[in-house]
């Protein structure tokens, strides 16, 4: 009896010195698939060939490190909401032509992309907000950019959204469905932009609305 206990003393350190690995495997697996789960509806990689204007944009605001949203729609002009030290921006944009690349050179493929420009006469929008607040919108869109899985839909015209980080990562979404993650992201810029713009003074329900959007998203 007293061999068997003994045995059993020793094996016992075994069998979990053996078990430890594929606990640690499935631990690694539970998170990877929360992971997926959490941004599968999130947003998708930049084209290879995305407009590279984040330095043009970072150039017109007074602070580093800033996180952002730029906006293209097909039929009117494009915006740009951003975050930077504790104020979020407003600045409408314009697309102008890169004149070092012929309009029949630019193919996908074959030439870099004309830049975005900023256009002159359009001063920026701002207003402060809570640097606890925006703390979290950066913590927020470096998340997402950088887990950014969604396949892009192809064909449709619609709104390209275009999500930056400070250290110039990118990410992007095409007029996003309601319910999705990456639907809640546009929002969340759309409420920092709406303070910016000054169309109306900021009310305990506007500070609800992006606080929940946060929740949600972080």
């Amino acid at each position: 009896m007293r061999i068997v206990f003994m045995a059993m003393a020793i094996g016992l350190p075994v069998s979990l010195a053996a078990l430890a690995p594929l606990a640690q495997q499935a631990l690694e697996e539970r998170r990877r698939s929360a992971l997926e789960a959490r941004y599968e509806d999130g947003l998708s990689p930049c084209h290879p060939f995305q407009l590279d204007d984040y330095e043009l944009l970072r150039d017109e605001l007074p602070r580093a490190g800033v996180s952002a949203m730029m906006v293209f729609p097909s039929f009117s002009d494009p915006y740009a909401i951003s975050v930077s030290g504790d104020a979020a921006y407003y600045l409408q944009m314009d697309l102008v032509r890169n004149v070092n690349v012929p309009a029949e050179g630019f193919v996908c493929g074959n030439a870099p992309p004309p830049p975005t420009v900023l256009v002159a006469g359009r001063p920026a929008h701002v207003a402060s907000v809570p640097t606890p607040t925006l703390e979290r919108v950066r913590l927020v869109v470096d998340g997402d950019v950088r887990n950014a899985r969604t396949e892009l839909p192809l064909g449709l015209d619609g709104t390209t959204y275009v999500f930056r980080t400070p250290d110039g990562q990118c990410a992007q979404t095409s007029s996003p469905s309601a319910g999705t993650r990456a639907e809640a992201l546009v929002s969340m810029f759309h409420a920092l932009g709406a303070r910016a713009t000054g169309k109306h003074e900021s009310t305990q329900a506007d500070d609800d609305k992006l606080e929940a959007l946060l929740e949600r998203l972080e």
